[in-house]
């Protein structure tokens, strides 16, 4: 299984297991979530799923999407959003999540 990733985010440069790692000073990190969840592609089954990583802190509503829709991961290629620092570390606010197939939240 192969991962775009992008996001508030962390993680090494370069592939690692078949998985694309930016670092938050990459050219392909994003500086906010909304900006990383325009480029998961809209009402299409992926083929390569996505993993948005967040570093560790509180995230403003202005940097998250006001409504994550339409997002459609597959079992093979699902859409992850997930805490990079561990479990806890990034806190979000209210989330409205609506027509997102495997979409999952890891220790956010």
């Amino acid at each position: 299984m192969g991962f775009s990733e992008q996001g508030g985010l962390a993680g090494g440069t370069g592939r690692q297991d078949g998985v694309l790692c930016m670092a938050t000073n990459g050219s392909l990190a994003r500086r906010t979530i909304v900006e990383a969840w325009r480029r998961v592609p809209i009402g299409t089954p992926l083929s390569q799923g996505v993993r948005i990583n967040l570093v560790a802190g509180s995230y403003p509503q202005s940097d998250v999407p006001l409504y994550r829709e339409r997002r459609h991961g597959t079992f093979a290629a699902p859409v992850i959003l997930r805490a990079a620092d561990g479990a806890g570390t990034a806190r979000l606010p209210t989330l409205n999540i609506f027509d997102c197939h495997h979409f999952s939240l890891d220790g956010v």
